[in-house]
């Protein structure tokens, strides 16, 4: 018989959560601070982690991954197949890309979402 030979605690100890816990927990936090989200979104060719939606529109691309996080502090690659399909829509996309980053972001999409419904007075 085999055994699964890992902890929960070790694995979030190590850093590697995997993608889809750190997709709930995004989840979580837009859903307590009201920010309209959906995820798995699929259009056009191409699936979204999660889509920011603000006034019933799409508003920003997340894109989620479970880098290390000297991986993460390189950011999300511009050059990638994936992102050049994303950015042929327009939007802003913003990457979580490990379980440490996913309130940084929450803060980010909440200080964007500020920043469009009340613009800086020219």
């Amino acid at each position: 018989m085999a055994t699964l030979d890992f902890t929960y605690k070790g694995i979030i100890l190590s850093g590697r959560v995997p993608e889809a816990n750190i997709q709930a927990e995004f989840y979580r936090l837009c859903r307590k601070y009201g920010i309209e989200v959906l995820l798995e979104i699929t259009h056009k060719g191409c699936r979204f982690d999660a889509v920011i939606f603000l006034d019933n529109r799409p508003f920003a691309i997340v894109e989620v991954k479970n880098y290390t996080d000297r991986r993460a502090s390189m950011g999300l690659s511009t050059k990638g197949r994936q992102l050049k399909k994303y950015s042929q829509f327009g939007l802003p996309v913003i990457g979580v890309l490990n379980s440490r980053q996913v309130t940084i972001s929450i803060d980010r999409i909440l200080k964007m979402i500020e920043e469009a419904k009340n613009p800086p007075l020219q």
